[in-house]
């Protein structure tokens, strides 16, 4: 399963209402994803990478304290190794995803 086709079934059956100041915002923050992190692990964009859901912006990796990085999500990026992530949206538009998290890509 791609994760696009995940996100716009969460965010259309209302299962998460993150509405703000009378605006519809289509993310996933820690207390979301934890709830949905089996599903995510069937989606081909998290496939051969250890995802762990962390509940603040920062992790020590390695040693470093490292802070969340935002990507716009697309076909070409691998993740390697260890996926921290913090949050995923959907953009109510033009449907790009934003993954912000502590990650290492290979492009």
């Amino acid at each position: 399963m791609k994760l696009k086709e995940l996100l716009d079934k969460v965010f259309e059956n209302g299962a998460i209402n993150n509405t703000i100041d009378g605006t519809e915002r289509y993310t996933m923050f820690p207390e979301h994803l934890k709830l949905y992190k089996d599903k995510l692990l069937e989606c081909d964009e998290f496939k051969n990478v250890d995802l762990v859901i962390i509940d603040k912006p920062v992790v020590t990796y390695r040693n470093i304290l490292a802070e969340c990085q935002t990507i716009k999500l697309d076909n070409d990026i691998k993740f390697k190794e260890i996926l921290y992530l913090y949050s995923l949206s959907l953009h109510a538009i033009n449907k790009n995803i934003m993954l912000r998290g502590v990650f290492a890509i290979d492009k």
